[in-house]
């Protein structure tokens, strides 16, 4: 909060429930109707290392959690690199299509 009690920050970017151990339901109700929520699925969990069913159902699990009156972005912590399988990439982008 600045020194004229506006808020300096809109988005927390990087919400990682595996590495960060973040509580993802915890933080939509604290702040979920202020802020938005960037993140919610760890790349190495769930995009390098995981089965391509288990991927769409943990995306939609996740936007089931966190959509619900918006301020979420489902965001792939920390990012995307060169170890993780286009086809992965493609499920991510088709189970977000298929369930937000």
């Amino acid at each position: 909060v600045d020194a004229y009690g506006k808020s300096l920050v809109d988005v927390f970017r990087d919400v990682d429930p595996v590495q960060g151990n973040e509580d993802m339901a915890l933080l939509k109700q604290k702040l979920g109707k202020t802020k938005t929520l960037m993140g919610g699925l760890n790349i190495d969990i769930w995009l390098a290392n995981a089965e391509q069913h288990e991927v769409a159902s943990y995306i939609r699990d996740m936007l089931e959690l966190m959509a619900p009156g918006g301020g979420f972005i489902l965001h792939p912590v920390p990012g995307i690199y060169a170890g993780v399988p286009w086809e992965k990439i493609m499920l991510m982008i088709q189970a977000w299509k298929r369930y937000a």
